[in-house]
């Protein structure tokens, strides 16, 4: 990227002649001594409850967004179960939630975290019989859960969202 797209996205601001990250820029860039708490933590649990406190596998990532992302997107394909079908000669092999649904979620659980608060992380879990993925914040104040289902969004970080399309 050129230090004009960085200006256009919004990832770097000019102040009296001097470069600086935006609160997105520093999300995106992963500058992590600043938002250590934007990170994702991800786990695969053994069963169907938290209550066993028994995991087959646990990771955290910290560092830039997308990386976060497709960090957590990789364990999840790496853990999700899969079925196979026969199909006349072939075996088809899919897995048992959607993949695409997955990446989906944890775009959004990213694009729309709330950064204001510290005290939590981006939560990926995988069980036995579902996938949760918990993002900390609550539902802007303009916005409900009717309006959703109507259709209705809101972007809460501008720079991260724009980002996040612009890279696909």
């Amino acid at each position: 990227m050129t230090k004009s797209d960085l200006y256009n996205l919004k990832i770097l601001k000019n102040i009296r002649q001097r470069d600086y990250l935006t609160v997105g820029g520093a999300l995106l860039s992963g500058k992590d001594n600043l938002f250590g708490y934007a990170k994702i933590s991800y786990a695969r649990f053994k069963g169907i409850s938290l209550s066993t406190k028994e995991f087959i596998d646990q990771k955290e990532y910290s560092g830039p967004l997308y990386k976060k992302v497709e960090s957590a997107f990789n364990f999840a394909i790496e853990h999700i179960e899969k079925r196979g079908e026969i199909k006349g000669l072939k075996r088809e092999d899919s897995y048992i939630v959607p993949i695409e649904a997955i990446r989906e979620a944890l775009v959004n659980a990213v694009v729309h975290r709330d950064y204001s608060i510290k005290g939590s992380d981006i939560k990926l879990a995988i069980f036995d019989d579902r996938v949760e993925i918990t993002s900390p914040g609550g539902l802007p104040v303009n916005l409900s859960v009717d309006l959703i289902l109507q259709g209705l969004s809101e972007i809460r970080n501008r720079v991260i969202a724009r980002f996040f399309k612009e890279i696909g």
